[in-house]
């Protein structure tokens, strides 16, 4: 049996440095030590000792509903349509099975686990989570654990078909005669992820019907109502003279809507764009938003039944949802559009 001394031995640390890492208590230890240390952690193969680690052989009935993500980036799930929607699916899942589901929101991993241990959960569902995180929960956390919209090896994922969605999108755009057409979203790492992945889809679909992609045609903005406001008016004098967007949230859309309104533009008259999520926002707004529909009640659903599926000793580990393209009003045909130079 591997031992916490074998993992020291093989990253080049001490025990406490690998104790810290793997319970999420790595405050002072470099990223690159982090990283080593999971790296033998996982190639090892090394499991916690499940005596120490036990807090109760007893269930709770309590199952755990985690995000992790910064609030200050509009990724809280009061306040993300599509997060509170998850939720809603969630919830109603976990109670129909009798159990009660506790909500954690953090973007630190060593407040989620103790959270986790403090109320003893039956297992839980977690979504805002990068690879390093997943192997730090796995490792520092012994219940059965789903992840949302999570890429890795080993995982027991639902998740949405992104790479399908990007597609989708930037199809619709170009069935309407579009060629200039910029991808919005937050930034990522090179990691695979939700907004990577959808932006792989919108360059396949480029790169398809032989459309330039203009530099990846990247353009950073987090969901975020405000910043995509304050944004379009920027994306305006953009020398590439975009008459289109992908955007990865209906937040952003409805955001670059009310921008390109504040200077005298209008959607889709003028510039068209597409949403992603088909949020009750795409349908609020004035344009209603065209938009990539997530079925989020096969995604949450998906979830909740990969997790009891778990939890009962089943062996299922991945849901994959396909999106579709949902028609309203925010795209049209081009308009020849002179960028100005300010």
């Amino acid at each position: 049996m591997v031992s916490l001394m074998d993992v020291a031995k093989a990253a080049g640390v001490t025990k406490m440095t690998v104790s810290n890492v793997i319970n999420g208590k790595a405050g002072r230890v470099s990223a690159a030590t982090q990283a080593r240390v999971l790296a033998v952690v996982a190639e090892l193969g090394y499991e916690p000792n499940a005596n120490a680690r036990a807090l109760s052989t007893a269930r709770s009935e309590i199952i755990a509903l985690v995000f992790l993500g910064d609030r200050d980036e509009g990724q809280s799930p009061l306040t993300n349509p599509h997060y509170a929607d998850l939720l809603d699916e969630i919830e109603r899942g976990v109670a129909a099975r009798g159990k009660q589901l506790m909500v954690h929101f953090s973007n630190d991993v060593t407040t989620t686990v103790a959270a986790m241990r403090s109320w003893n959960v039956d297992g839980a569902i977690l979504f805002g989570v990068n690879a390093t995180q997943v192997l730090q929960l796995r490792t520092a956390h012994r219940a059965p654990m789903v992840f949302i919209d999570a890429y890795g090896e080993g995982l027991v994922v639902s998740r949405l078909n992104d790479e399908l969605g990007g597609r989708l999108a930037a199809e619709r755009l170009i069935a309407a005669g579009h060629r200039r057409i910029g991808f919005l979203g937050p930034e990522t790492s090179d990691e695979p992820s939700v907004v990577s992945l959808r932006h792989a889809g919108y360059l396949a679909a480029l790169a398809e019907h032989g459309v330039d992609d203009y530099d990846a045609s990247r353009l950073l903005c987090e969901v975020n109502f405000g910043e995509a406001r304050a944004l379009a008016a920027d994306l305006l004098a953009d020398a590439r003279g975009f008459t289109a967007f992908v955007t990865t949230a209906d937040v952003i859309a409805a955001g670059l809507i009310k921008g390109f309104a504040d200077v005298g533009l209008r959607v889709p008259d003028d510039i068209s764009l597409t949403g992603f999520d088909d949020t009750a926002l795409a349908e609020m707004v004035t344009p209603a938003i065209t938009t990539v529909h997530q079925d989020t009640a096969a995604k949450a659903g998906g979830a909740v039944d990969l997790l009891f599926d778990r939890m009962g000793g089943g062996e299922s580990t991945l849901r994959v949802v396909d999106p579709w393209i949902v028609d309203r009003e925010s795209v049209a045909p081009p308009r020849v559009r002179v960028v100005r130079a300010d």
